[in-house]
């Protein structure tokens, strides 16, 4: 195999206070990124006030002890900078894109809204109406709401299976106590990563962080759940009545996750079964060669402890036990057929060719690299990681397969159009 680009080499370091520091010096940009990557998620909220990490994640940009929510927003956009985040069910993470000339800027208003945010009554309760209609706004789209529902009908006792936005049930519980305690529990520096790359030197990175970051704080007062994996867990099939004129169907289970042996062996299975590229095996047999579906996709979905895989269709409802039939019989053939020497080169020549132009994209590099030093405490280098792709044999992909995507234990959703329900 040609020589592969390591990528960046990332500098690591904890605070006194818990916070760890990742960077990397890159030289061929003119910007710096920075993320700030809370270890808090959805999975990790009390029952009755699911939705809360994703509404903190709306709240931190309403406001400081400094600064007005107008302030907040325009702090780096006035230089033309970009901020923004997002919530998942593992994390919170706020990220930022800024002129190299802008850093010190940044790493103060990143410290800002950590530590200093005063979550105004009015905004709670605006906030409260805005995410609301997020929630209408996912509902609306089919594909967004069978994902959500898969996740409630295979972990129905558990908090994965939770939505990260909530409900609108959900939302009516949280208030301002709610939010401040999530805050100072979510937002501890022993809780938090904050990731920077760019045209800086580490020395000025450090400068600006110790100025505004190495502040006296107790150690995490751990009041969050331990996070416990759902296993095991029972297959479930449900069909439900959808407003539009199409079917969409997910077919899916519980995998291992980061931490599994299995992990490298189901991106690649996922990867090859309906992955993006159009040569994807269920996109050329169910769409190309059949025309029973107008998208098919795989996708996996992993956590720190475990993970979800699911094949997804939308196809006209007259179509649906073809597909799943046809679904089911390529499952068959990865448990009982060995791929060949071939076709599995293939399949990692694309996995790896595919990695590594995400990996391009600088905010995707420090977004891995985040995830890789908070949740395994060391950051895979790529050729690492195309060594682990390559020491996949065909006998591993049955072995996985096996283990995961039995089509005897998957379960399934179906969303049929009105007046159509099986």
């Amino acid at each position: 195999m040609p020589q592969i680009n390591k990528g960046p080499e990332w500098e690591t370091q904890v605070l006194d206070n818990g916070l760890q520091i990742i960077f990397s010096e890159i030289k061929t940009t003119r910007l710096v990124h920075i993320g700030l990557f809370i270890n808090t998620g959805s999975r990790d909220e009390p029952e009755n006030l699911n939705g809360l990490s994703h509404f903190l994640e709306h709240m931190l940009f309403k406001g400081t002890k400094r600064r007005s929510s107008g302030r907040v927003i325009e702090r780096l956009e006035s230089v033309g900078g970009e901020i923004n985040a997002f919530t998942t069910k593992e994390k919170t993470c706020i990220y930022a894109t800024v002129a190299s000339e802008f850093l010190d800027r940044a790493i103060e208003l990143f410290a800002d809204i950590a530590f200093q945010c005063t979550f105004p009554e009015k905004e709670i309760s605006k906030e409260i109406q805005v995410i609301s209609e997020e929630i209408e706004m996912y509902r609306d789209n089919p594909e967004e709401a069978i994902q959500e529902d898969f996740d409630m009908l295979l972990l129905p006792d558990h908090p994965l299976g939770r939505p990260i936005l909530g409900t609108k049930i959900t939302l009516k519980n949280l208030d301002k106590t709610s939010v401040q305690n999530w805050y100072h529990s979510s937002l501890n520096p022993g809780n938090m990563l904050l990731g920077i790359s760019g045209n800086v030197p580490y020395s000025k990175v450090l400068n600006s962080v110790n100025k505004y970051w190495n502040i006296p704080f107790s150690v995490l007062d751990n009041k969050l759940t331990k996070r416990k994996p759902p296993f095991p867990f029972q297959k479930s099939q449900t069909n439900v009545e959808s407003s539009g004129n199409q079917s969409h169907l997910i077919i899916g289970s519980v995998a291992g996750g980061y931490d599994h042996p299995d992990y490298y062996t189901m991106l690649l299975i996922c990867n090859f079964l309906g992955g993006p590229g159009m040569s994807a095996r269920l996109n050329l047999l169910i769409r190309e060669k059949f025309g029973l579906a107008y998208n098919i996709s795989s996708f996996y979905n992993p956590y720190t402890d475990c993970g979800i895989f699911g094949i997804y269709a939308g196809m006209e409802e007259k179509n649906i036990k073809k597909v799943i039939s046809l679904i089911k019989s390529e499952l068959y053939k990865l448990i009982e057929i060995p791929i060949s020497d071939h076709q599995l080169k293939k399949f990692k020549k694309q996995l790896v060719g595919q990695t590594l132009i995400a990996s391009e994209n600088l905010m995707n590099q420090l977004m891995y690299a985040a995830r890789e030093q908070q949740d395994q405490g060391f950051i895979l280098g790529m050729d690492q990681f195309i060594e682990y792709i390559e020491s996949i044999n065909s006998q591993k992909i049955i072995e996985c397969a096996t283990k995961w995507l039995n089509p005897e234990t998957l379960s399934e959703i179906i969303y049929l159009p009105e007046n159509q329900k099986r």
